[in-house]
């Protein structure tokens, strides 16, 4: 995503509350299930949050989403 121009980090944190409880939950129920699916999480920002000028509008959380996406699936092809 930044080499695509697009302001973007990695965290090591599932967040707090609801999206740390939402993954944590998801993951819970694929070890259960003994499901061997790949999981993860992508927290979307909502854009009216976002400071004065920042680039993160629909379109490029789109964007960025559609980069994530593609870079998982050639990872693991």
């Amino acid at each position: 995503m930044n080499d695509a121009g697009l302001d973007a980090q990695l965290s090591y944190s599932a967040g707090t509350f609801v999206c740390n409880d939402t993954f944590y939950r998801v993951m819970d129920f694929l070890k259960t299930n003994s499901l061997h699916i790949p999981c993860g999480f992508i927290h979307v920002p909502n854009p009216k949050g976002m400071p004065q000028g920042a680039d993160m509008d629909m379109d490029n959380l789109a964007r960025g989403l559609r980069i994530a996406i593609e870079t998982v699936i050639e990872s693991s092809m």
